[in-house]
Order: structure tokens, then sequence, then C-alpha cells
């Protein structure tokens, strides 16, 4: 019987997929609240008031960060698939979408 590669067998690819989700999970809750709640930018009694995104944005906003979900499914199929260059893809693409909304946050 033929060992599978670490990163290919299921403890390997659940693993990667928990990275993943960990993430990507940040990004997508993020874009998931903002598409949910309300703009809470209403202070004191200043009787102000302020319009949050647009319906459209928030749609979208919402389904990138349905779409975001996936991603981590994807390195768990990819995985087992023993794809080692589309589980990289996977991974950098999920390290950017990280990057991208701790830049658009003002973190980094």
């Amino acid at each position: 019987m033929q060992r599978r590669i670490w990163w290919a067998t299921w403890p390997g690819a659940l693993a990667l997929g928990a990275l993943s989700l960990v993430l990507v999970g940040v990004t997508a809750i993020s874009l998931l609240l903002v598409a949910v709640l309300p703009a809470a930018d209403v202070s004191g009694t200043d009787l102000v008031v302020v319009n949050g995104p647009a319906v459209g944005r928030r749609v979208v906003y919402g389904l990138l960060g349905v779409a975001f979900l996936a991603v981590p499914v994807a390195v768990v199929v990819v995985a087992r698939k023993m794809w080692l260059g589309w589980l990289l893809v996977l991974l950098v693409a999920s390290v950017a979408i990280l990057g991208v909304v701790l830049w658009t946050a003002g973190i980094i």
C-alpha cells in the first residue's frame, strides 16, 4: 500500500482547511456584518442621519462574504486530490484575502 503525502491525508487536509478558515473567516465575518448591520455613526443628540453603504454595496459585501467561505472547502478538496500547485494558490489567496481586509481596516 502506498503512503499518502501528509497534506493529502484527512488530518492534514482538514488542518490546512482550518488554517484557511481562520485566515478567510475574519474577512467573511466582517463583510457579512457590514452587509447586515445598520450604520452606527449617529452620535448623541446631533440628530443627523448618517447613511451606511448603499444597498448594492451591501449585497456585494454579503455575496463576497459567502463566497470567501468556500475557499477553505476548496483547500480541503484540492489537498485530498494531491494537487499541490492549486493548494498553494488557495493558501496564498487566503493570506491575500486576510491582507486586503486588514489593509482596508487600516491595520496594515
